[in-house]
């Protein structure tokens, strides 16, 4: 899985000097190599470039739309739940709910009793610490 760091954006300046480059006569293959980039990122800046929109999209938002305590109420509340069943309470998708799930340390398995995740939530556990 990605870290946040390897999924930034490349700087406008970057993108910049890789259309500059292919525009003077370099090879898309030399310059990806050059600025360490791959080859489709290369296309993808110069045809980018052609239509006017070179800068990086902006987020849409958080990766974590959900706040730990609001999905441990909604565990609590529906212990026996699907993913899906709590993905529409709290308005995503069931493998968002399974991520976020993840992150609190807590498992849905059905055959166990539910009491374990309980007691997990009202532990203290949603301050929502990272999965390793």
């Amino acid at each position: 899985m990605y870290t946040d760091e390897e999924m930034k954006a490349y700087s406008l300046d970057l993108r910049k000097r890789i259309v500059k480059e292919v525009k003077m006569g370099a090879s898309a293959e030399g310059v990806a190599e050059r600025f360490d980039v791959s080859l489709r990122s290369v296309y993808r800046y110069v045809e980018a470039e052609r239509e006017g929109r070179l800068e990086a999209r902006k987020s849409w938002g958080s990766w974590r739309k959900l706040e730990p305590a609001k999905v441990c109420e909604a565990v609590a509340r529906r212990p026996d739940a699907t993913l899906e069943e709590l993905g529409r309470e709290l308005g995503v998708c069931g493998v968002g709910v399974w991520h976020a799930l993840g992150r609190l340390g807590i498992t849905r398995k059905k055959k166990r009793p539910s009491t374990r995740r309980e007691a997990r939530c009202s532990a203290g556990s949603t301050t929502g610490s990272s999965r390793g």
